[in-house]
């Protein structure tokens, strides 16, 4: 008899695959019926995950807000802000440098003061970049980091 379900239906294992859909409703159905009734035990059971759930979320913004948190997030501002002003006003002046040179008398040599002065910000901007990517590693790697293990514990 599968066999003659089989050619009407192309394969025997599209009808098995049929009846497993038809398993999967009718469990579907009787899961639905039974959720109609709340029990007492059930709702026992969902208030403390529930309350597990708002502890988790106090702690976790105790944590955020507590004076350590905030000072770190204060000074990751002010490196990673002050990394972004110097990285501004170094474009600023290779603009300034390149539209308005103002030339200078250097020794025996003549030179552009912008060109001087951008050659020095951007020697330190080289050290200032390197400490403003150790911060949002810091911030940001842990994150990263977690995904990319969940990926791999995923197989992926």
């Amino acid at each position: 008899m599968l066999s003659w379900f089989g050619k009407i239906f192309g394969t025997g294992k599209a009808l098995e695959q049929g009846l497993k859909t038809v398993d999967t409703i009718a469990d579907g159905a009787v899961k639905g019926f039974d959720a109609l009734f709340f029990t007492e035990e059930e709702k026992s059971n969902q208030s403390v995950s529930v309350l597990g759930m708002r502890m988790g979320m106090v702690k976790a913004l105790q944590d955020e807000f507590a004076p350590r948190a905030i000072t770190r997030r204060i000074l990751a501002i002010i490196i990673v802000g002050s990394t972004f002003l110097h990285f501004q006003i170094a474009i600023v002046m290779g603009i300034m440098a390149n539209m308005f040179p103002k030339m200078i008398k250097v020794g025996d040599e003549t030179i552009n003061a912008w060109t001087g002065a951008l050659e020095f910000t951007l020697t330190i901007l080289v050290q200032e970049i390197k400490i403003a990517m150790i911060v949002v590693f810091f911030y940001f790697g842990y994150y990263g980091v977690k995904a990319i293990m969940k990926e791999k514990s995923n197989g992926n």
